[in-house]
């Protein structure tokens, strides 16, 4: 399952940032077409197990003793030896 979700997250960011993410035309309503709800539904649960695995391994790392994160393309972690 991780697999599969870690795969759609990547598959977003990649629609996302090169191209071919399809944007919902701005007429299209949710009341009449539930394609628009699923596609907003879809990106949702994806955000949120993005978030939900970010806070989880923030999490893990202060129980292991880092004491400080740098965000710069990659996460670097200091901990306590």
């Amino acid at each position: 399952m991780l697999r599969k979700k870690l795969r759609e997250l990547y598959n977003l960011r990649s629609a996302f940032v090169h191209g071919g993410y399809p944007i919902p035309h701005p007429l299209q309503n949710s009341v009449i077409d539930n394609s628009l709800a699923e596609h907003i539904n879809k990106v949702f649960d994806l955000w949120c197990f993005g978030t939900f695995l970010l806070i989880s391994t923030l999490q893990a790392l202060i129980l292991k003793g880092a004491i400080s994160f740098e965000f710069d393309e990659r996460l670097i972690v200091r901990t306590i030896e």
